[in-house]
Formats: C-alpha cells, sequence, structure tokens
C-alpha cells in the first residue's frame, strides 16, 4: 500500500503555505516504518469554499429536508447523498443536487428499525451497513433503501461490549467497546483508554487490536453519579478502518497510525510540532466557558 507518500503530502499541505518546503525524513524502528515532516507553522494552504455545492435542511425546508441529530452523512459511488437522521430513525437519500428521493427505516427495535443510529458506512456494491449502539446490532440496507438484514454484535467474556465504527474492505468489521475507567469515579478532566477489536462479517470476535488513548471529556458530580460533557479543545483520538488497516489519529502528538488486522504497528506518520495552550481567553472567543487539554493550531 503506497499511502505514505500521499498522506506526506496531505499533511505538508494542510500544515504549511504556499511557498513552504517541508523537510521529510524516514526509518525504521522495530519493524515500524516512521515518516516525520518538519517544518515551521504557517496559515493553511485550504481554505473551504465560502458557498456550498449542495445545501440540505435548514429552518426553512420541507418536512423531508429538515434534519435533526445527524449522526453522519456520505455520498454515494452514484453521487446520491445519504444522512442518517437520528432524530426520525430514518436514512434519508438526496440527489446529487440535494433533493429528497426517499427514506429508509423509523424509531423501534424491530427489522428496519433503529432506536439510536450510530452511523452508516459503504459496504457491498451500492450497500449501506448502519449501526445502532443501544441495540447492539447492525443492519444491511441496499442502495434503494430496502432492508435486506441484521445482525447483533455478539458479546462473549472477551468481548463484552462493541459497538461497530468501521468496514474494512473484506466486509470484517472495526469495533470500539466502553472506555474504562479502572473502577474510579471520574471527575473534572478525564481521558480514558478505549478497546479496539476486529470482528468478522457477522460481528462475532476475530482479535483484540489493544488499548488506545479516546478522547478527553470532563466529568461532573451530580446525585447518584455524575454527568459528562465533552472537554473544550480536549484531546482525542480518531479511529479508522480503510482497506485493511486500521488507522489511529491522536490529535494531541499530530499523527496518524497505522496497524495490519491483528493489531501489530507497521507505519507511522507524523508531523513535527509542539502543541498550543489554549488560554481563557481564546476559550472565551471560541464559544465560552473554560478549556482543557490542548488544542493543536
Amino acid at each position: 500500500m503506497n499511502s505514505a507518500p500521499t498522506l506526506a503530502l496531505l499533511l505538508a499541505a494542510c500544515g504549511g503555505g504556499l511557498g513552504e518546503v517541508a523537510r521529510t525524513t524516514e526509518r525504521d524502528s522495530a519493524q515500524v516504518h516512521i515518516v516525520e515532516i518538519r517544518g515551521n507553522p504557517s496559515p493553511l494552504a485550504w481554505r473551504i469554499d465560502s458557498v456550498p455545492r449542495v445545501d440540505i435542511g435548514g429552518e426553512d425546508a420541507d418536512s423531508t429536508q429538515q434534519l435533526f441529530r445527524v449522526s453522519r452523512a456520505l455520498r454515494m459511488h452514484d453521487g446520491r447523498i445519504v444522512v442518517a437522521n437520528g432524530g426520525t430513525g430514518q436514512l434519508r437519500f438526496f440527489d446529487t443536487d440535494g433533493r429528497f428521493l426517499l427514506s429508509a427505516g423509523r424509531k423501534g427495535e424491530g427489522p428496519a428499525e433503529f432506536r439510536v443510529i450510530g452511523s452508516v458506512f459503504p459496504y457491498r456494491g451500492d450497500s449501506l451497513l448502519v449501526t445502532d449502539p443501544q441495540l447492539r446490532r447492525v443492519s444491511i440496507f441496499d442502495g434503494q433503501g430496502t432492508f435486506g438484514r441484521s445482525f447483533a454484535i455478539q458479546t462473549t467474556t472477551d468481548l463484552p461490549f462493541a459497538s461497530v465504527i468501521g468496514v474494512f474492505d473484506d466486509l470484517t468489521l472495526l469495533g470500539q467497546g466502553f472506555a474504562s475507567t479502572g473502577g474510579a469515579t471520574p471527575f473534572g478532566p478525564q481521558r480514558y483508554d478505549n478497546a479496539l477489536y476486529h470482528l468478522d462479517s457477522v460481528a462475532a470476535l476475530l482479535t483484540s487490536l489493544g488499548h488506545f488513548s479516546g478522547s478527553e471529556m470532563f466529568f461532573e458530580a451530580i446525585q447518584g453519579g455524575f454527568r459528562v460533557k465533552e472537554a473544550l479543545f480536549g484531546r482525542s483520538t480518531g479511529y479508522f478502518a480503510a482497506g485493511s488497516h486500521l488507522y489511529v489519529a491522536p490529535n494531541d502528538t499530530y499523527e496518524i497510525r497505522r496497524y495490519s488486522p491483528d493489531g501489530t504497528p507497521d507505519r507511522i506518520l507524523r508531523r513535527i510540532r509542539e502543541p498550543h495552550q489554549v488560554t481563557d481567553h481564546g476559550a472565551r472567543t471560541a464559544g465560552g466557558g473554560r478549556a482543557y487539554g490542548q488544542r493543536k493550531a
């Protein structure tokens, strides 16, 4: 897989200005290929267009266009757009211009129903895999929104809980377990590890991929327990299944780590930059409140 040069180019482009030349070094350590990019911080060279190509939703939209608690949206191979509208428990299909086509699914616990839509992923052909973390179930729909089948995530002693968060090219699945507090009652900003699993195509455990740093959360004590909020500018980690590999991207180390399907690391791509501490003034400017953790510039 020739991903390192491509990823290096992307990180260099996102982290440097038009005239900046990033310095890239490569080395091997314990059978892991490491690519490091060095360069002075400068303004981003890429910008998001201020005029959207497609506009779906909004206060003035009709009932088919109004969206609530969207968990994910994706573009299909033919250009159609699928939105996981958690508020109604539906998949909503739109054409390439954002016009409503059809909806599939509804709130419930039966076939083609969801208690909560977690996410939606491309599956075989133009099919879609849709997760329901509360029901611990995965459902398959075809490209026209027709329900095909569903199956439960199979729990065992070695897999007490998992939600599906990705699909590999061979249709095996990436699962994520609960973050463990280690038995302690959490308070304040905390960051716990998450367990990741490689599951087969019907969500049975193949192997444990290990524990990886999770996202920083802020815990507040309330009567009978605690309340969890997202930590403002907190440290976080993204997990992605792509091709036959797992990619782990922690924002506090500014790097992407690649793992084989058995959990063995084989490549690291990192940008050498120091994180910038967010001040109280910066947090108020961004929307108020106190900042916990670090934010990457």
